[in-house]
């Protein structure tokens, strides 16, 4: 059974290497995403194919992109460029905290799993989400789904 409306949420940057966090993706309907996922799909299986997307290992030809040409990987990226065009979202949600602030004015006085920008983020981008879809006027389920932080554990 497929939800009424997802949200895809993935972040960028972190505490040492970049002076922003932020978290960041749309929401849409369920029935919207599948269509999406399945054209994403025949994207990265398409030749020359690739597992997963990471922009980072595309812009540096590492990864899934290591030995690629960098017209091979422009050809690539257009596609799933013209993939996101084809099935725009219903909406945008970002949530960016600038690092230095957060480490001067917030983290001191935070504890635990709070202290973290990246718990921040995602209470703002949840309670975003739930308003967005409370403002659309829609009924039905909600899930929220978030990239994999392989650093914080399940």
């Amino acid at each position: 059974m497929l939800l009424t409306i997802q949200a895809y949420i993935d972040d960028s940057g972190t505490k040492g290497t970049h002076p922003i966090f932020s978290l960041a993706g749309f929401i849409g309907r369920a029935e919207q995403w599948a269509e999406f996922s399945n054209a994403w799909q025949t994207q990265l299986t398409g030749s020359p194919s690739i597992r997963y997307l990471k922009m980072a290992d595309a812009a540096k030809l590492n990864g899934q992109f290591r030995f690629w040409k960098p017209g091979e990987r422009d050809d690539k990226l257009k596609g799933f460029s013209e993939i996101i065009k084809r099935y725009t979202p219903q909406k945008a949600i970002h949530a960016t905290i600038d690092l230095g602030a957060f480490e001067k004015h917030m983290a001191p006085h935070l504890h635990g799993p709070m202290s973290d920008p990246y718990f921040i983020g995602c209470h703002a981008i949840l309670a975003g989400v739930g308003h967005e879809v409370l403002d659309s006027g829609l009924s039905g389920e909600l899930e929220v789904i978030f990239d994999e932080q392989l650093i914080f554990g399940p």
